[in-house]
């Protein structure tokens, strides 16, 4: 469900391309990501049990924070946070 969900979110983002209120709709698509999308990826995977799945919703969710990073600056920078912190053990 949440992959579908973030597929019709992707496609109306870009829907807006040539639209006069194009940044109402790319609001509009990011804002529902936040507001629904990202909890309910993030309850699944605290709810999940099979690791395998779990993993499939921690990459689910990384990708809706970037989604939801184009249009929120807090977002983004959660986003990079997380980012960075993986590449700091990465060196280390």
């Amino acid at each position: 469900m949440c992959e579908a969900l973030y597929q019709l979110l992707l496609e109306y983002f870009d829907s807006g391309k040539n639209a006069k209120n194009r940044q109402e709709i790319e609001l509009n698509a990011c804002r529902y990501a936040i507001t629904f999308l990202l909890p309910a990826t993030l309850h699944r995977m605290e709810k999940c049990e099979e690791e395998k799945n779990r993993i499939e919703y921690y990459k689910l969710y990384l990708k809706c924070m970037a989604f939801a990073g184009r249009r929120s600056l807090e977002h983004f920078f959660e986003y990079m946070e997380m980012n960075n912190t993986k590449r700091v053990l990465e060196r280390a």
